[in-house]
């Protein structure tokens, strides 16, 4: 085993930076993504505020690898996706008259 130098420490320290921020926006835009499906609610703006959140976090952030970038948005996804639809379901199940009185939504 060797000891490394600065000049090793240098090839081998991950993307930070503009590598960091596109790997960022990419797993922001697939949490918001699955968030959106799941839910049945997004919009342009939710998606480029998330996409600037994760590209944010992954400039300042720290190593971005391709397999850290695809694992990172697949599982965003996924947990937008469950996160979108619980919040759905709870939504949908809560009755839009607080009173419970309006069944058939025409106030019979």
């Amino acid at each position: 085993m060797r000891e490394l130098s600065v000049t090793d420490l240098k090839i081998i320290s991950g993307g930070f930076g503009p590598a960091g921020a596109a790997g960022g926006a990419a797993v922001g835009a697939a949490s918001y993504s699955g968030y959106a499906i799941g839910s049945g609610q997004g919009s342009a703006a939710g998606l480029a505020g998330a996409a600037a959140a994760g590209a944010a976090a992954g400039f300042f952030g720290g190593p971005a690898t391709f397999p850290a970038i695809v694992a990172g948005a697949e599982v965003g996804f996924h947990a937008g996706l469950i996160g979108g639809g619980v919040e759905k379901i709870i939504n949908d199940s809560t009755p839009a008259d607080p009173t419970g009185l309006n069944y058939c939504g025409g106030g019979y």
